[in-house]
């Protein structure tokens, strides 16, 4: 159905031909609710943040070394979304700690932080490193 230039429909149908000469449809509402509504690819060196690629963030905020606020484009519905993360220190990974607690997991931005998990490399605490986030839940 057209309205005002927009295409709606509740489900996605296309045909496999190449594999199984099937035609296969998946709901719409499926595609929507499993994908992140953020996420971001971005580097934490020695004070300068670098946002490579993001969805729905609208800034960064360095709160110091290896601690970080993904400020969102667009609020979420409430501050029960499941947020992933990955970062690296050299070749090492890193831990990293997203939302802590309450006061930094709200609809309108997270507090993220990095820690090198690597005893060879010196300190154990707060690292400025390249970092990966992602955030599923519903938007507001």
């Amino acid at each position: 159905i057209m309205a005002n230039g927009t295409i709606a429909f509740d489900t996605l149908t296309t045909s496999d031909q190449v594999r199984s000469g099937t035609e296969k449809s998946v709901d719409t509402s499926y595609i929507y609710n499993g994908v992140c509504k953020v996420w971001i690819n971005g580097t934490l060196l020695s004070g300068a943040n670098t946002i490579n690629q993001s969805l729905n963030v609208g800034s960064v905020t360095d709160n110091g070394t290896g601690d970080l606020t993904l400020n969102f484009s667009n609020s979420f519905a409430n501050a029960n979304y499941v947020a992933m993360a990955a970062g690296t220190y050299g070749n090492k990974t890193c831990d990293t700690d997203i939302g802590g607690d309450s006061t930094e997991n709200t609809t309108t931005f997270i507090d993220c932080n990095q820690y090198n998990n690597d005893p060879t490399a010196g300190s154990l605490g707060r690292v400025d490193v390249p970092y990966n986030y992602g955030i599923v839940g519903d938007l507001a």
